[in-house]
């Protein structure tokens, strides 16, 4: 009878034994197909964001590219009739930086 007790334990033992075994398998295995699963969601999220930003930017590029060089802003400013030679008359030409004198009262 004890030699039955005995071998009954043992069997628990080794089933418990290659219980853990499995359930650690299955951890090891669930733990590194998410890990994988968390990667490529991760990639995927900063595929996106990388490409709002490059569009963002790609857009402001486009914006510039279309709008007049500098020199043709200068050139479309000294027209006579615009606005900006009117305002440059009234204050004695154009600001060349430095400090600025305001008038006070002046309305």
């Amino acid at each position: 009878m004890n030699e039955n007790l005995i071998a009954e334990a043992r069997k628990l033992v080794e089933d418990i034994a290659a219980q853990s075994a499995r359930e650690r398998e299955l951890f090891e295995t669930a733990y590194r197909l998410g890990f994988i699963s968390g990667e490529e969601v991760g990639y995927q999220r900063a595929l996106h964001e990388m490409a709002a930003s490059w569009g963002r930017l790609a857009e402001h590029v486009r914006g510039m590219a279309n709008s007049p060089a500098r020199v043709e802003l200068e050139r479309l400013r000294s027209q006579p009739g615009k606005t900006w030679a009117d305002a440059a008359t009234r204050r004695g030409g154009d600001y060349k930086g430095g400090p600025v004198e305001w008038e006070r009262g002046a309305a």
